[in-house]
């Protein structure tokens, strides 16, 4: 069933997919969102988004959206790790919806990092999940270890996000990562570690 969003919510996406939009690669791919997933209007102001779900390798996905802000990320002076699993990992979701929702999770993270920060990204299988993870974390901490460190945070309290915008923009996002076959955890905050993860089944 596709999901019937509130006035609030339409001004919301409408305005942030004003800067994913800016960052897809060309002319083709903006009109193949237009089309196939533009905004239905109806009458009593809400929006109808249709979703096409296709088979789409996520390691690559996640490589490509990474690129996309690493000349953004050296602006600010941090560091970014990529660790991947080595077997090709397949889900079954819109591939649209799950190239803005990361673009702009990882997005968010850039903007909320200290400067010498560094953001670790894994990709990995578990128990037939495809489980993207992000965490940035403060300079020096990797002292501890980056995995035990890591590992803390894969079960994590949620706590406020940064504005109230940002709040009701990120859950928008958890709902639509429901309605798209996942699960979307998350935790922003200026000054403290910030994180993200999301969980699909593998297809």
């Amino acid at each position: 069933m596709p999901r019937l969003f509130n006035r609030l919510e339409i001004n919301m996406i409408t305005d942030d997919l004003k800067i994913f939009l800016s960052s897809v690669k060309g002319p083709i791919d903006k009109l193949d969102y237009f089309t196939v997933k533009a905004p239905v209007i109806e009458r009593y102001g809400a929006i109808e988004l249709e979703y096409r779900f296709e088979p789409i390798e996520i390691i690559s996905e996640v490589e490509n959206a990474v690129i996309r802000q690493v000349e953004k990320a050296e602006e600010k002076g941090t560091g970014i790790q990529l660790h991947m699993s080595a077997a090709s990992l397949i889900v079954n979701t819109d591939r649209l919806f799950f190239q803005q929702i990361f673009f702009r999770l990882f997005s968010i993270m850039l903007e909320t990092n200290e400067k010498k920060s560094t953001i670790s990204v894994y990709v990995t299988d578990s128990d037939g999940k495809c489980i993207i993870e992000a965490i940035s974390q403060p300079e020096g901490s990797f002292i501890k270890g980056t995995e035990d460190y890591f590992k803390k945070y894969r079960i994590t309290n949620v706590y406020q996000a940064i504005t109230a915008q940002e709040d009701a923009l990120l859950s928008v996002y958890k709902l639509l990562m429901e309605e798209m076959g996942g699960e979307l955890f998350y935790a922003f905050a200026k000054g403290k570690t910030n994180y993200f993860r999301l969980k699909f089944d593998i297809a």
